[in-house]
């Protein structure tokens, strides 16, 4: 049993529930797009740590991989958010409408100029979140691994990557 991918996989799915509302994060490519999107940046600063910060852009696009498919993942990601924000764009127009306390909404509502209703403004917020969400996972798991495993490999699966 790989335990690691599956908490992995648990924490996205529960934290996007609460972040995007109950229709993307039941959606399998949804939640692949977040977990790629964060999995990706996170493996790929080790190897930006060891350029000079003058050539960190040139080698981020230009030779990692990883980096390189998180347009490809944004892009999908695009193609399921829009959908979705024009509904509640539309359903917001419904005086009756009473819109759910989902992060999608916060950002309509209290982002600035407007903007919360631009498909890239969402798009850049709701991976960020993702993002943050997988990071207090990673730091929870490694003060649990640090303070009861003495090998962080022991702990079944670990040592793959969860993310593509």
């Amino acid at each position: 049993m790989v335990l690691f991918p599956r908490i992995i996989r648990m924490i996205i799915k529960i934290s996007q529930r609460v972040l995007i509302g109950e229709e993307l994060a039941s959606n399998k490519d949804w939640l692949d797009v977040i977990q790629n999107c964060t999995g990706g940046a996170f493996s790929a600063v080790p190897q930006l740590w060891e350029i000079h910060p003058i050539l960190r852009p040139f080698k981020a696009w230009l030779a990692l991989p990883q980096l390189r498919a998180i347009k490809a993942h944004k892009h999908r990601a695009r193609e399921l958010l829009g959908p979705v924000l024009e509904t509640r764009l539309k359903d917001l127009e419904d005086p009756n409408f009473k819109p759910p306390p989902d992060l999608l909404q916060l950002i309509i509502d209290g982002a600035p100029d407007g903007k919360g209703r631009d498909l890239d403004w969402q798009l850049e917020a709701q991976i960020g979140t993702g993002r943050a969400a997988l990071s207090l996972q990673r730091a929870l798991f490694s003060t649990f691994s640090t303070i009861f495993a003495s090998d962080l490999n022991t702990l079944s699966g670990c040592d793959k990557k969860p993310w593509k």
